[in-house]
């Protein structure tokens, strides 16, 4: 079964059934007279939010993302050096113990792991757990491409190609790493607590708690993890910003990582207002008592 296959089989498995929920991270972004949104996204997550999108996009001339599916794939070719680096490296260093979780969370086997792009084995290894954990997974960007595709609304990239290339290359030994972990700690019940303190933390609009995740293979918070490396988070943020500011003459609605959002120095919050747009957080639909409005 492949990648596509076991996600349409997760969404219409009756057992993984998605709740629907709304926003909690959404700012209203107000730019020489225009009215336009920002929200914060978590890329995968165990909730269905198409219709607090859908809502959002009511209004709105566009939209943006950090990359735009159909630019990908428009620009294959350069994306050839991540996705031609496949998993092999990864799946050697493992115990035959070790491949053996692996494949069957995967539901692959090893000589078929180590022949997929190390991304497409990422994904599928973290959707596979989170799904036999009772969190289904669904992809956030993606829903929102196809509800504004839907409604004949552009979607736009905030990032070039050849910014986000440089960035997957960045990201390989990374995803590598935690793959080897995933593998290494396949009775662990910390990926699905992590996961569960990601839910509590988002669904809350809970800034602050979701800059304090620990990332549990890297031994990080979320907030040391984008300090660490700005070449992932503030420098992308920069140059988002300002073709941010060049859709904002049009109500839109602009949709990255939640990190890229609020994780300071440089969050995109605070470039928007350092620009001269007046920013201002919708309170999420589960306030916090005395919670702090970024």
């Amino acid at each position: 079964m492949g990648e596509k296959e076991v996600f349409k089989e997760i969404f219409t498995d009756p057992k993984y059934e998605i709740p629907s929920a709304k926003l909690p991270f959404v700012w209203e972004i107000e730019y020489q007279g225009e009215i336009s949104h920002l929200v914060g996204t978590w890329h995968r997550y165990p909730a269905d939010f198409r219709d607090s999108f859908a809502n959002l996009l009511c209004g709105k001339r566009q939209a943006a993302m950090e990359f735009a599916p159909h630019e990908y794939e428009e620009n294959r070719m350069l994306f050839r050096q991540s996705e031609e680096y496949t998993a092999a490296v990864c799946i050697d260093s493992l115990t035959e113990n070790e491949q053996q979780a692996l494949a069957e969370v995967s539901g692959k086997t090893a000589e078929t792991m180590r022949k997929m792009p190390l991304y497409h084995l990422y994904n599928l290894v973290n959707e596979q757990a989170a799904a036999q954990a009772g969190m289904p997974i669904r992809k956030m960007d993606i829903d929102l491409y196809k509800i504004a595709a839907e409604n004949k609304i552009l979607v736009h990239s905030l990032e070039s190609p050849q910014d986000l290339a440089a960035a997957m290359v960045v990201l390989i030994p990374q995803i590598e790493e935690q793959v080897r972990w995933m593998a290494r700690n396949p009775a662990n019940d910390t990926a699905v607590l992590e996961l569960q303190d990601l839910v509590s933390a988002y669904t809350q609009g809970d800034a602050a708690k979701c800059l304090s995740l620990r990332i549990a293979y890297l031994d990080q918070t979320m907030q040391e993890y984008c300090a660490a490396h700005p070449e992932l988070v503030a420098e992308r943020n920069k140059k988002m910003v300002r073709h941010g500011l060049d859709l904002l003459a049009a109500p839109t609605l602009i949709a990255v990582g939640l990190t890229h959002a609020i994780a300071e120095p440089g969050s995109m919050v605070s470039l928007y207002r350092d620009a001269g747009a007046k920013v201002e957080r919708v309170p999420p639909p589960l306030p916090l008592p005395g919670e702090a409005v970024l």
